[in-house]
C-alpha cells in the first residue's frame, strides 16, 4: 500500500472516530432505539409478506401492438405480438383475481401463474404440476377509471386474501 493511501485510511478512520465520540449518549441511544424498530418494521412486513404470499399471482398477457425495430420509418408500421407481465390478488376462493386495469389493457390472452402450494415448498418437492400452475384466465370486468380488473381462473382451491373494510382505515396508517 502507498503512503497516500494509508494516510487516506487514518484520515477516514480518525474522522469517524470523532463523529462516533461527538454523539452524545442520548443521541447514541436513540440511533440503537431507532435501528430496533426498523428491524421490528422489516420482521413484520415479512410476517405481512409470508402470510399474503399464497394469494399473490402472475398476471401474464399477451397482445398485439406495434413493434419498433428501429429499422423503418413511420409510415412502415409492422403490428406484431407484445408481452407484459403484471401481479394479482385472488380475492375469491373459487377463482376470483384482481389486478390493473392497464395490466389487461388490449389483451389477447391472459394466463395466470400460480404460487407454490404450501404443501409443494421444502426439499421434498412433490410434483412440477404442484409448483407454479399456469391458467387461462378470462377478464371478467374492467373499471379503466379506477385502474382494476376483475380476471377468473377455473381453480377452486385458491387461497383468497381477505380485504380491508375501508371505513376502519385511518389517516397515516401504513396501507397495502
Amino acid at each position: 500500500m502507498n503512503n497516500i493511501t494509508t494516510k487516506r485510511k487514518n484520515l477516514v478512520t480518525l474522522l469517524l472516530l470523532l463523529t462516533t465520540l461527538a454523539i452524545p449518549g442520548s443521541a447514541r441511544a436513540q440511533a440503537h432505539t431507532d435501528r430496533n424498530w426498523l428491524q421490528q418494521l422489516n420482521g413484520s412486513l415479512e410476517s405481512l409478506v409470508d402470510r399474503v404470499s399464497q394469494s399473490v399471482v402472475q398476471v401474464l398477457v399477451t397482445s398485439y401492438g406495434p413493434v419498433d425495430d428501429g429499422n423503418r420509418g413511420a409510415a412502415d408500421l409492422v403490428i406484431g405480438r407484445q408481452h407484459s407481465v403484471g401481479s394479482g390478488v385472488v380475492v375469491d376462493a373459487g377463482g376470483f383475481i384482481i389486478t390493473n386495469a392497464h395490466v389487461v389493457s388490449n389483451a389477447r390472452r391472459v394466463q395466470v401463474v400460480l404460487p407454490d402450494r404450501p404443501e409443494s415448498r421444502g426439499p421434498q418437492r412433490t410434483s412440477a404440476k404442484a409448483r407454479n400452475r399456469t391458467l387461462e384466465a378470462t377478464i371478467v370486468g374492467v373499471a379503466r377509471e379506477l385502474d382494476l380488473a376483475l380476471l377468473k381462473v377455473d381453480d377452486d382451491e385458491l387461497i383468497p386474501l381477505p380485504i380491508g373494510d375501508y371505513k376502519a382505515v385511518r389517516q397515516g396508517e401504513l396501507v397495502f
